[in-house]
C-alpha cells in the first residue's frame, strides 16, 4: 500500500525562535580574569534597574567620584590604572582628594616593606573619614589584602 502525498497546512509553519541565554564569559584582552555580563538593554539615563528589568531612580553615575592610591610595586601602577579606567568608563570622576572621593580603593604590594605601614595608617585616617561620611566606599586590593585577609 502507497502512502498518500501531504496536503499543505492550512495555516503557516512557523518555526519556533531560537532561544539564547542573555549571560555570557567575557574574559580582559590579556586573558587573566573573566565575568559573566549580560545582554540586558541600558536603562534611558537617570533610571536605573531594581529586581529583575523594572526601573527606578537612581543617582547619576556621574555625580559620583572615586580616588586610587597606590602603595607598592610598578605592577601595582599598572594595576591602578586600569581600576581608574574601569571606574571611568562606569561614569565616575576623578576626585581631587581622598577625602572628597565617594569611592576610594587602595592598592597594595606585599613585597615593598614599607607598604604595610603606609596602607594600615592610610587605614586609620580612613577610619574616621568612614565615621563622618557613611556613604564612603572603601576598597583595599592587590597582594598584600590577599595575605592577610
Amino acid at each position: 500500500m502507497r502512502s498518500s502525498p501531504r496536503r499543505p497546512s492550512s495555516r503557516p509553519r512557523t518555526s519556533p525562535k531560537p532561544t539564547t541565554c542573555p549571560f555570557r564569559w567575557t574574559t580582559d584582552p590579556s586573558g587573566r580574569s573573566g565575568r559573566f555580563t549580560a545582554s540586558v538593554p541600558p536603562a534611558p539615563r537617570g533610571l536605573g534597574r531594581c529586581r529583575g528589568r523594572s526601573l527606578c531612580t537612581v543617582e547619576s553615575p556621574t555625580e559620583r567620584s572615586y580616588a586610587v592610591r597606590t602603595y607598592g610595586c610598578q605592577m601595582n601602577e599598572h594595576d591602578s590604572e586600569r581600576i581608574a579606567g574601569l571606574l571611568e568608563a562606569e561614569g565616575m570622576i576623578p576626585a581631587a582628594s581622598v577625602e572628597e572621593a565617594d569611592v576610594i580603593v587602595l592598592n597594595t604590594c606585599c613585597i615593598r616593606e614599607n607598604a604595610d605601614n603606609k596602607l594600615y595608617g592610610a587605614l586609620g585616617h580612613l577610619k574616621a573619614l568612614k565615621a563622618e561620611r557613611p556613604e564612603v566606599q572603601v576598597a583595599v586590593g592587590g597582594c598584600l589584602a590577599q595575605k592577610d585577609r
